[in-house]
């Protein structure tokens, strides 16, 4: 799969509750006095980590990475404070792409009703010439 392309979603402030994951799911923990839950996520995102993945990945057609080979991933991890700031810095961007990709939605949503009333003839445009 592409690494890139995966969810945004991350287990988070689950207060106590069982998750059920999906075969091929695995969860990471570290200690959070070395690396935030927002950070991780965004690490995991980065097309340098994917790449890191895809060559410990087994599996010619659902890509698995073990326990052992997933050790062998090197992070380099800044201090907390600065994760803190990068991750917030992350999110408004995540969230000001949002906001345009539902812009960018809707705009489409609008054009293509506009050229169905076009070219059906529900709307009539005035040609000078």
């Amino acid at each position: 799969p592409d690494w890139e392309e995966k969810e945004k979603e991350i287990l988070k402030n689950l207060n106590n509750k069982k998750v059920v994951a999906g075969l091929h799911t695995f969860a990471l923990r570290a200690e959070e006095d070395k690396i935030t839950v927002g950070f991780r996520g965004y690490v995991l995102k980065n097309l340098i980590t994917a790449r890191e993945l895809r060559k410990l990945a087994t599996g010619l057609s659902v890509f698995g990475i073990s326990k052992s080979n997933l050790e062998k991933v090197d992070l380099l991890i800044p201090p907390v404070t600065e994760q803190k700031r990068i991750e917030q810095i992350l999110s408004i961007i995540d969230i000001k792409f949002d906001i345009k990709e539902c812009k960018k939605q809707k705009l489409e949503q609008i054009k293509k009703g506009l050229m169905d009333c076009l070219l059906t003839g529900k709307k009539r445009v005035k040609v000078t010439g």
